[in-house]
């Protein structure tokens, strides 16, 4: 007799790429029933602050794995659902309030929140991880004799990719 638990068990690990394409299809889900008039827009505000996320994290992944760039991309969750929660905690208050920056309160989080930090971090982020993840030393020997061969590179698939 099979045991069902160990038939259809998850054998691999969840990955990087496998949550950002998860986080990818929820998000595209909410934003469906959002449009179609069956979840609150409120719903679809929260989950769509996880899409750029979700993208960086897959573009970032690499063999699976985020490595350092972890740290970027969850500091980019948080700026972007901290702003969001800000936005929606500050609805109805556009014109009321004092004014931050010479802006009011809603447009300055609007504009720091969801612009100036997220390019700043993400910015600095992979620039501070770009030597030790991004390109590694095997990348760029290899690099360099093809271009002393005078070879154009090949592109060479990352192993473990799903």
């Amino acid at each position: 007799m099979v045991n069902v638990q160990e038939r259809y068990a998850v054998t691999r690990p969840m990955t990087a790429k496998r949550v950002s394409l998860i986080l990818l299809g929820v998000s595209s889900l909410v934003a469906l029933a959002t449009f179609v008039g069956l979840l609150s827009p409120v719903l679809f505000a929260l989950v769509a602050g996880l899409f750029p996320v979700a993208l960086i994290g897959l573009g970032a992944s690499r063999k699976g794995r985020l490595g350092p760039m972890v740290w970027v991309v969850l500091a980019l969750a948080v700026i972007l659902e901290g702003t969001i929660l800000g936005l929606l905690l500050l609805r109805g208050t556009v014109l009321t309030g004092p004014a931050w920056l010479g802006l009011p309160r809603v447009a300055a989080l609007q504009l720091l929140g969801l612009f100036v930090l997220p390019l700043v971090v993400t910015g600095f982020g992979y620039a501070w991880t770009f030597q030790s993840w991004t390109l590694r030393d095997e990348d760029l020997e290899r690099l360099r004799a093809r271009a002393k061969v005078g070879r154009p590179a090949e592109k060479v698939p990352d192993e473990g990719d799903d």
